[in-house]
């Protein structure tokens, strides 16, 4: 396809011309948005067309383009038969790996009604792949606990598998919205890390009038002026939105939403770098007052302070990376950030120590986090945990492998090569690993027949390390796909390969909803299809 077109000469401006005058008509008769134009699928559909013309010669667009009946019959049996592909997958991950993990997202629709959607996360041939299984309605009308699960058994007693096989070898991550923390109780759940990311930022800066922690205190000043600074810049931003200033500034002003501490990052990082220009336009029209009740300081605070969360949820939010190893640091990372220190502001010691509050009670460790982070050989060792701590972190991996061993046959030790053994490019930048240098010491080897106990024992020295290090990141899934390692531990790597499945957070599987524009114009069944056809386009299932 790409041949074809970079064979093609250049188009003639008049042929320039119509077609801009028939992409035009695509997007008024059809109400589509201009963006539609840009879009892969499209471009892909007019080079097909171009290259069946270009072969056969010229037809009519009626006799090349399928009816919509005959292309929703032909979405609707592509999507049955990936999520049967995808299922015989999923079981083969369980056998291969012992478990898999599924995301989940509730939808609500123009008319009110309550939709779940399961996306299943698995290594496939020692790599990570995700793939939507299904978007259904909640029946009843109710998203209480008791039919999000029954929703969710019968769509996995639908999909071939039993209750007793899905709560053995499935972990769900989630929200922590109560229905749905209810109604996976009998099963694996594990707290979306991005979510407790956002909760904490929230409660940090107040942005919840529902928050369970205590407000600033009544003698705090700065509680009141960081609530002050963000409305009036609020009001700023719709102000040039609405007034169309944003057009006289390079970059535009970023609106927030209510209580999105992403949008408040972002909203006030473009206030601050159009800072001069804003005031200019401003004063130039004499409109000063539109500053009035911003203090710029406080600006520059929340951005420098906001700015670690961004980076930490950027980390934890990609999908086709390993992320659960990765918990750990980075609520390592806020609770060091969090430490105040004499040469910080009153306005920073104020956000400190509300931050290290919302941080212990918002933000949950649990056990497999511990495990994804043993499995990084970088901290083997626990090195910030207690003797018993270390003890119990152990454990939990060497019941992984004995669960695992008692559901397998033998250990198959021929994988396929999966071409990790490879040399690595060098780092660009620091990662998040990096700041914790003092946690990766190195001890003497031991031999040992138990697999956790050797690899605890086992020396990797730093140029070892290094052959897994692609771009800024150690790249875990070389590590334990590399052939030594599934050597040595044949058991362990399977374990870890498992567990490495799982994702920090369920923020990649809740995009799916996104993908397909306006929601409210499709039926059911077609949504479904639709979804379940663009994640296996972008997963290449």
């Amino acid at each position: 396809m790409t041949s074809f077109a970079n064979s093609l000469n250049k188009v003639p401006a008049v042929f320039k011309q119509k077609i801009e005058e028939a992409a035009l008509k695509f997007v008024s008769v059809d109400m589509h948005p201009f963006s539609a134009i840009e879009g892969k699928g499209l471009q892909s559909l007019i080079t097909s067309c171009m290259e069946l013309t270009a072969k056969h010669g010229i037809f009519s667009s009626e006799d090349i383009l399928p009816s919509g009946d005959t292309l929703k019959r032909h979405a609707d049996a592509k999507a049955k038969t990936i999520k049967k592909v995808t299922v015989e997958q999923m079981k083969e991950a369980i056998k291969e790996y012992g478990n898999i993990s599924v995301t989940t997202d509730m939808w609500t629709d123009m008319k009110s009604c309550q939709f779940l959607s399961l996306t299943a996360h698995f290594m496939l041939n020692g790599r990570l792949t995700s793939q939507v299984l299904t978007v259904s309605e909640v029946t009843d009308g109710k998203t209480s606990p008791e039919n999000i699960r029954k929703a969710v058994e019968s769509i996995f007693t639908k999909l071939g598998f039993s209750i007793q096989e899905f709560a053995s070898h499935v972990y769900f991550v989630t929200s922590n919205e109560a229905n749905i923390k209810n109604a996976l109780m009998p099963f694996c759940r594990i707290p979306c890390s991005c979510h407790m990311l956002a909760t904490v930022a929230q409660h940090t800066l107040q942005l919840q009038s529902s928050s369970q922690i205590s407000d600033f205190p009544p003698n705090e000043p700065f509680g009141g002026l960081i609530k002050t600074t963000v409305v009036a810049v609020k009001k700023l931003a719709a102000y040039f939105k609405k007034s169309g200033l944003n057009l006289k500034l390079n970059t535009s002003i970023q609106q927030s939403n209510e209580t999105g501490w992403n949008s408040i990052y972002t909203m006030l990082e473009s206030v601050l770098n159009n800072k001069s220009d804003i005031i200019s336009i401003l004063i130039s029209d004499g409109l000063e007052e539109r500053f009035d009740g911003i203090d710029w300081r406080v600006v520059e605070t929340l951005v420098h302070f906001l700015k670690p969360f961004l980076e930490i949820y950027q980390t934890l939010e990609i999908g086709k990376y390993p992320t659960i190893q990765s918990v750990f640091l980075c609520y390592s990372t806020l609770e060091r950030n969090f430490i105040t220190s004499p040469t910080d502001t009153g306005i920073i010691k104020c956000l400190k120590n509300r931050g290290r509050i919302c941080l212990k009670e918002k933000f949950e460790i649990t056990d497999i986090h511990y495990v994804g982070f043993f499995l990084n050989p970088k901290f083997k060792y626990l090195i910030p945990f207690t003797t018993e701590e270390k003890k119990r972190i152990q454990k939990l991996v060497k019941d992984l492998v004995t669960h695992f061993l008692h559901g397998q046959n033998e250990p198959t030790r021929s994988h396929v090569d999966y071409a990790y053994d490879q040399p690595a490019m060098k780092k660009k930048r620091n990662c998040v690993e990096d700041n914790f240098l003092d946690w990766q010491e190195k001890q003497p080897a031991v031999h040992t027949h138990d697999e956790v106990e050797l690899y605890i024992r086992t020396t990797f020295d730093d140029s070892y390390i290094e052959r897994f290090q692609t771009d800024e990141r150690f790249n875990i899934l070389k590590f334990w796909n590399s052939k030594t390692v599934r050597t040595e531990f044949p058991n362990l790597s399977r374990v870890a390969l498992g567990v490495l499945s799982i994702p920090a957070s369920s923020v990649d599987g809740e995009r799916a909803f996104s993908f397909c524009g306006n929601r409210s114009r499709l039926s059911d069944s077609t949504l479904e299809s639709l979804i379940v056809l663009n994640t296996a386009e972008n997963n290449c299932i």
